[in-house]
């Protein structure tokens, strides 16, 4: 009996040491470098998870749907890469919203997918002129104020103009100068720069000796008067868009001008007779006018042939 105490009691000890042996190796994984980084992997995984989900429903499945777009609009996903400038799911569905709405569309409702086309067709469109300005060199100056003019009226401030936007487009000044006016300028002074040879042509056969500006009205002319060779009647200075009146008052009875813009395209204009009426001085004139709308074709060929310089990707469809 003394025997077996002894080994007993070793027994209990060696046992002791095993478990504690066994609590400290299970203490040492959980604290382990191994088991941390595959711990916080886990974590990022889940959380990173329904970004993952959101991603390959854009840009795999091409899916469209209210929490879908809620989800890509919280972050700053891309959805479309145009000539460095990146396109957000957020910046798209805006630019959708903006291109649907009553102030724009009017009445007509338009369909999301209808609209996508229409916003892709712009944009592209948009760069392949701002390419083809830059490459000719082409001064806008005259053109944005021709384009604000005719969207704002003569004389506006800056602070109306700001005004009027916020009121009219709930957008800023930058943003509608970015989508809206700078394409548009850009876009007039690109028409207007392929058509200037049409009107120096015009303008020289005018003026020839022996010319009949009616004649050459009739043939050349592209707006309703051309039916009665340019004849507009007597004008008042007032009655007519500023960048007209001005060319009009500094004329003398009988003078052709050269080539002139307007928000309308190119004029020439002959002052027939200069009258006065209740102390209000009337001018009878004539006008060739060169319409950028008649020559569509023209200026969309040009612009088709840059399409392959904008480099553009579009990763929602």
């Amino acid at each position: 009996m003394e025997e077996t105490e002894p080994a007993n009691v070793e027994v209990e000890k060696i046992e002791k040491l095993e478990e504690a042996k066994i609590i400290r190796e299970k203490s040492s994984f959980f604290t382990s470098r191994g088991f941390l980084i595959g711990f916080f992997v886990f974590i990022i995984l889940l959380l990173a998870s329904p970004f993952v989900a959101t991603a390959m429903d854009l840009y795999y499945f091409h899916w469209h749907n209210q929490y879908l777009n809620k989800i890509a609009t919280s972050f700053p996903f891309p959805a479309i890469y145009l000539d460095g400038r990146t396109y957000t799911v957020a910046d798209y569905e805006l630019e959708l919203d903006n291109l649907g709405s009553p102030v724009v569309q009017g009445k007509k409702v338009v369909e999301r997918s209808e609209l996508r086309k229409m916003f892709l067709e712009r944009i592209k469109r948009n760069a392949a002129v701002k390419i083809i300005v830059a490459e000719k060199n082409i001064d806008t100056t005259e053109a944005l104020k021709i384009a604000q003019a005719s969207t704002f009226g003569p004389g506006m401030t800056s602070e109306k103009i700001a005004k009027s936007i916020k009121d009219n487009f709930n957008w800023t000044v930058d943003y509608f100068n970015e989508n809206i006016q700078f394409p548009r300028a850009r876009e007039m002074a690109y028409s207007f720069y392929i058509l200037k040879p049409m009107a120096d042509e015009i303008a020289a056969q005018v003026r020839a000796p022996k010319a009949n500006f009616t004649k050459i009205a009739k043939e050349k002319g592209e707006d309703a008067t051309k039916e009665l060779g340019g004849d507009l009647g007597w004008l008042k200075k007032k009655d007519v868009i500023p960048e007209f009146g001005a060319v009009l008052v500094s004329m003398k009875k009988g003078e052709i001008s050269g080539p002139f813009l307007s928000r309308f395209g190119w004029h020439i204009l002959k002052l027939v007779d200069i009258r006065e009426k209740a102390g209000v001085k009337e001018y009878r004139a004539s006008h060739i006018i060169i319409l950028p709308s008649n020559h569509k074709d023209i200026i969309d060929q040009e612009i088709t042939k840059v399409f392959d310089k904008v480099k553009m990707r579009v990763l929602i469809e």
